[in-house]
């Protein structure tokens, strides 16, 4: 299975959960994340997930796992109660800022951020804090590997 398939797989178990017995899932920062408010909520984040989810494994889980622990960071520090799985696509989006970072992309984010502003009930720091650790990580991740490349590679020229 694909990490974009168990995401939507589970996103759309835990909104028929959410459905069936009616649980308030907003005090708990970890269910909150995989809950939603309506249907197209839920479809709109699972198409959205299945875009920024790398179809590539072990990429794809790897970016999954951070993208969740990071939503559910953003979740958690929002002061109004939160539902959704965006903040973990926002923390996604982040991660993957670097290899997408064209002019299109920009504006999608601005226009995307904006409406997390202009609308009442988004909850914008569960959105803006996960992009933003994402691009932290990202961001450091790269830098570490170009260390370690860098590193072997003097190491390589030293020896021969």
């Amino acid at each position: 299975m694909t990490a974009r398939l168990f995401a939507i797989i589970t996103l759309a178990a835990f909104y028929t959960a959410q459905i069936i017995t009616g649980f308030d899932s907003s005090r708990v920062p970890a269910v909150a994340l995989l809950m939603h408010a309506n249907f197209f909520h839920l479809a709109l984040n699972a198409w959205t997930a299945w875009l920024v989810i790398p179809a590539r494994a072990p990429r794809s889980w790897v970016t999954l796992a951070i993208g969740t622990a990071l939503g559910i960071l953003g979740i958690a520090l929002s002061p109004t109660p939160t539902v959704g799985f965006s903040a973990a696509i926002y923390a996604m989006m982040g991660l993957r800022w670097h290899e997408v970072n064209s002019k299109a992309n920009r504006v999608i984010l601005a226009a995307s951020l904006a409406l997390c502003l202009a609308l009442p009930h988004v909850a914008f720091v569960a959105h803006v804090v996960p992009f933003a650790c994402g691009i932290a990580c990202a961001w450091v991740w790269r830098k570490t590997a170009v260390l370690a490349l860098s590193k072997l590679m003097d190491h390589e020229t030293k020896k021969g």
